[in-house]
């Protein structure tokens, strides 16, 4: 009898597991991202002519981006102890763009992520209804999209806007799901809003608002905890947010969290962006950036611990208005100014690449 109930609610337990996620968000998923479906229609779509080719590309490039960059960086973060287990919190992450996978790499265990960027967020489209032309262009689109990423390690915000410029690629969601499929996920639900004047998340059938935004809920294979990860499209300069209420309000109510800050196009140096700024130096129990985020003298190093590493002696030369020479003064001080294990930001494709991590004393 014991054996005959033990057996019962583990078949229940699966069964009630297996419901915790939405099946054709994370088929779709699934699909664009390379990865066998299991779900009869959506095998259908997978066993279609054409579709070889994405599959091929989606793992061969995976394994690429992962041998390069991903599986080096999480190595080189735990062995600075950067990547911690208790940190369970808040992930912010602004101008961020789709780019999910860089904020999971380094803070895996957080409940909560938060990006915002200039990108649109777009809707999921069910390929299923989609005739074979548009789905092999939709297709070809998501590959096109990630070809900075691949490369060079980051998206390139008038690129983008170009590419979710089409019809069904068109906007962060679709690249978000990719990453978080690829990343282990099932995704439970994908919800449209914004944050309303006392800094809520507010629920409506499409984006809208001061800060239109979508918020995607997942679980990890093999976990129960439900995770979200809030993305915003809208222009952060400081006149922009003193005209709007609410976006302080909701990033602050998540207590001390953790900032990471890659290919900012150093946005948080300039003079009109001091609000988002003043969030991260305020409300951060960690700040994990290279050279394109919060200048290096605005950490005030009485409140905060502060590690350097890698090596920086320039911009690219469209940003050249971004150089820090404090920050590369600091960093040669350090001794710890030698080449990091993978590419990081723009300087990545030209031998250097440099690491900020200030921790909250």
């Amino acid at each position: 009898m014991r054996l005959i109930l033990t057996t019962l609610l583990t078949t229940v337990s699966l069964h009630l597991f297996a419901q915790a996620h939405d099946t054709v968000l994370t088929e779709t998923a699934r699909f664009i991202a390379g990865i066998p479906c299991e779900t009869a229609s959506f095998q259908a779509l997978q066993n279609k002519s054409g579709y070889k080719d994405h599959l091929n590309f989606c793992n061969s490039t995976w394994k690429e981006l992962e041998d390069s960059t991903l599986n080096p960086m999480v190595a080189w973060a735990k062995e600075k102890s950067i990547i911690e287990d208790s940190d369970t919190g808040t992930c912010f992450y602004p101008f961020s763009g789709p780019d999910y996978l860089f904020a999971h790499q380094f803070f895996p265990n957080c409940k909560t992520y938060i990006m915002m960027g200039l990108e649109r967020i777009g809707k999921m489209t069910d390929p299923r209804n989609l005739q074979d032309k548009p789905l092999n262009e939709y297709l070809n689109a998501i590959r096109q999209s990630q070809r900075y990423l691949l490369k060079s390690g980051y998206f390139v915000t008038s690129h983008m806007s170009q590419d979710f410029s089409r019809a069904v690629l068109n906007g962060n969601v679709h690249l978000m799901s990719y990453f978080l499929i690829r990343t282990n996920n099932l995704i439970q639900s994908m919800e449209f809003g914004t944050i309303d004047a006392q800094g809520k998340w507010t629920s409506g059938k499409s984006p809208y608002g001061n800060y239109p935004g979508v918020c995607i809920r997942f679980v990890r294979k093999g976990e129960s905890k439900v995770r979200s990860v809030y993305y915003f499209s809208f222009d952060a300069a400081d006149y922009k947010i003193k005209t709007k209420p609410g976006f302080e309000k909701f990033v602050s109510s998540h207590g001390y969290f953790y900032t990471y800050i890659k290919s900012a196009s150093y946005i948080p140096m300039h003079k009109n962006f001091s609000i988002v700024r003043n969030l991260v130096l305020q409300h951060s129990a960690k700040i994990l950036q290279d050279d394109t985020g919060v200048p290096y003298k605005n950490i005030d190093q009485s409140l905060f611990s502060v590690q350097l590493w890698g090596t920086y002696t320039k911009t690219i030369d469209d940003l050249s208005w971004g150089y820090d020479p404090e920050l590369r003064k600091a960093l040669e001080k350090s001794g710890n100014n030698q080449a990091l294990p993978f590419k990081i930001s723009y300087n990545g494709n030209y031998g250097e690449g440099m690491m900020l991590y200030a921790r909250r004393k």
